[in-house]
């Protein structure tokens, strides 16, 4: 007997249909495969190439209102990207309004001077998809960028620093003293660990509790490594349970630099409610991609694909020249010539 299953208002080989008592739902479908690289610029849909110059412009032409360079989503009516706090022009390399977060120009770093630049002039190495990540900062996507991080934060414990007001760090005699809530969180940022005598980490990686929300994503529940941010108060998450909770952070409060157990600090665990997390951003020169994600490949390693020994020698000498290649820096140079007659 031939049998045709009918499923979600579909039968398998035939023509739309319904399942009697059952509710009709949207046909099933594959969804649309996308690979990005390593700046988050989608490359393929489909199988279907996607080329861009530097700064995002596209190489030839293809639909707009959908994701498309360095994780920003394009505009059809208007072709700008949108990276959240504010509009680039991927044509002209250029935010259409100036960076909303003033701590993020330094004297000592020209590229930072132009206020609407994008990633300090250097889209092949940096990422800005909120429109006002720190210089040189990219966000913190892999389990050893957040191991980095929850290190730097917790090296800090068991010094007697206190708490300082009005400054971020207190340092005498070379020795830190005291330090606030965003010194600790921006220490543990620039992967900063504690040391005597004290280092200080790069002014670019520096912020000030109150820009939390306006330089930061908002992450969905609580991930060990994020910014937590109580209303003024920031600190490091360094435990968190699989269902997105607060297990412990390391934070400098009025009391010093400390790491708490919300499940034995009831004053902690009651600002819980009212708290709020971050995704952090980690510098571009140490951030590690997550596990299956290329220097400058896919998105995702296709296990079908034989590697190492089991590949015939001309294949092998490929990968490594193409893992020697991915190693090194590149930059990459355009360059329009206008011809005169």
């Amino acid at each position: 007997m031939n049998t045709r299953l009918k499923i979600a208002g579909h039968e398998s080989g035939g023509s739309p249909g319904a399942v009697p008592g059952l509710p009709t739902a949207p046909s099933l479908r594959p969804t649309a495969c996308f690979i990005t690289d390593r700046l988050g610029t989608t490359r393929a849909v489909n199988g279907v190439a996607r080329n861009y110059y530097p700064f995002g412009e596209e190489i030839g032409s293809t639909a707009n209102d959908q994701y498309k360079f360095a994780s920003t989503y394009r505009d059809s009516t208007t072709g700008l990207d949108y990276a959240i706090n504010r509009y680039y022009a991927s044509g002209m390399g250029r935010f259409l309004r100036v960076d909303p977060y003033r701590g993020s120009a330094f004297l000592d770093d020209p590229q930072t001077l132009n206020r609407y630049t994008y990633a300090e002039n250097d889209p092949v190495n940096l990422t800005d998809p909120l429109g006002l990540c720190p210089p040189g900062m990219v966000e913190a996507d892999s389990s050893e960028d957040t191991d980095r991080i929850v290190s730097a934060a917790t090296s800090y414990l068991g010094h007697d620093i206190a708490h300082a007001s009005g400054q971020h760090f207190d340092v005498k005699d070379g020795v830190l003293k005291a330090m606030d809530c965003s010194g600790l969180v921006s220490q543990a940022l620039s992967g900063t660990a504690y040391s005597s005598p004290f280092t200080e980490g790069p002014k670019g990686d520096e912020f000030s509790s109150s820009g939390t929300s306006s330089l930061f994503a908002a992450d969905t529940g609580f991930h060990r490594g994020d910014i937590i941010d109580f209303g003024g108060h920031v600190a490091i998450v360094t435990e968190a349970s699989a269902s997105g909770a607060i297990t412990k952070f390391v934070g400098a409060q009025t009391s010093g630099v400390a790491e708490v157990d919300v499940s034995k600090n009831s004053y902690w665990a009651g600002r819980l409610s009212s708290a709020k997390a971050y995704k952090p951003c980690v510098p571009a020169a140490w951030h590690q991609p997550p596990s299956g994600v290329g220097g400058g490949g896919g998105g995702a390693v296709n296990p079908g694909v034989p590697t190492g020994s089991t590949l015939p020698f001309y294949m092998q000498a490929a990968q490594w020249f193409s893992g020697w290649m991915h190693s090194i820096q590149v930059e990459v140079v355009t360059i329009r010539i206008k011809w005169q007659r």
